[in-house]
C-alpha cells in the first residue's frame, strides 16, 4: 500500500519494521484484545492449525488496531480508520519531530 502526503511526499508500506508506521489500540479495545491473546495461549486446541489460525486471527489488520503514519517531510499524521478511510492530521509547528514513532 501507499499513498501520498498532502506535502507530495509518497509513503509506502511495503513491508515491516517502517520508523514512520505505527499500531493504535484504541483504549475500548485494549482489554479485549489481551483477553484474545490469553485465550489464544491458554485454550487447548485439538490441532497445531486450530492454534495457529487462533494467532493469526489475532494478527489481521483491523482486528483491533488501526494504522498510523506519520509523513517523514511534513510530519501529518495519518490515521487508518479500519473501514480504510485515512484521516489526516497536520502539527502546530514546524518543529515537531518526523520520527514520532522510531523509539
Amino acid at each position: 500500500m501507499w499513498f501520498e502526503c498532502y506535502c507530495g511526499h509518497s509513503i509506502h508500506d511495503t513491508s515491516d519494521a517502517h520508523y514512520f508506521k505505527a499500531h493504535a489500540v484504541t483504549d475500548k479495545r485494549w482489554l479485549p484484545f489481551w483477553d484474545a491473546i490469553d485465550k489464544a495461549i491458554e485454550t487447548h486446541w485439538n490441532s497445531d492449525f486450530e492454534r495457529e489460525s487462533a494467532c493469526m486471527a489475532l494478527r489481521r489488520p483491523g482486528y483491533s488496531t488501526m494504522m498510523l503514519y506519520q509523513c517523514s517531510e511534513c510530519a501529518r499524521l495519518y490515521i487508518m480508520r479500519n473501514d480504510g478511510e485515512l484521516i489526516v492530521f497536520r502539527p502546530e509547528d514546524n518543529d515537531t519531530p518526523r520520527n514520532l514513532f522510531d523509539h
